[in-house]
């Protein structure tokens, strides 16, 4: 005889704070994750425009030394961090972290010795940019046509 795999009693409240605090604790990494490369790309951003920044463009900064470090910012343009490259390559250690906006959401990896955390957030991708710019963007006018231009005659008479 088969039996269906029996159904999880959610009236246990141990079993339920557990689940709580398991759920809050990923939480809790994803947050640490992003602030983490977050802050870090927009330390470099500081940089823009500055004697140690190799791309004169602004909103982008690119920064290498002879110690192994490269990176790459660039800025949202409504503030915050549109992509970042990170790497920093040591005898010992190898650290990569990059930020990766897609169409629907942002990608956020860190990569340390073969050790790599992922983690994705939805909601704040290239999609989300274009939407904010319609709504700051002035609406566009149409130049008026010739039959809604008011003719000489019908013009108001100056005083």
């Amino acid at each position: 005889m088969i039996t269906s795999p029996s159904v999880k009693n959610f009236s246990n409240s141990r079993v339920m704070k557990q689940r709580f605090d398991q759920a809050a604790a990923r939480v809790s990494e994803k947050n640490e994750t992003i602030d983490k490369l977050e802050s870090m790309a927009e330390g470099f951003l500081t940089l823009d425009q500055t004697e140690f920044d190799q791309d004169k463009d602004p909103g982008s900064v690119a920064v290498a030394d002879d110690k192994g470090i490269i990176a790459y910012a660039q800025a949202n343009p409504f503030g915050g961090v549109m992509s970042f490259d990170y790497l920093n390559e040591k005898a010992d250690k190898v650290e990569e972290f990059s930020i990766s906006m897609g169409m629907t959401g942002t990608t956020y990896v860190m990569d340390t010795n073969g050790l790599r955390t992922e983690v994705y957030q939805d909601g704040n991708g290239l999609l989300a940019i274009m939407e904010s710019l319609d709504s700051i963007a002035p609406p566009a006018t149409e130049e008026p046509k010739e039959s809604d231009k008011p003719k000489e005659d019908e013009k108001p008479q100056e005083k």
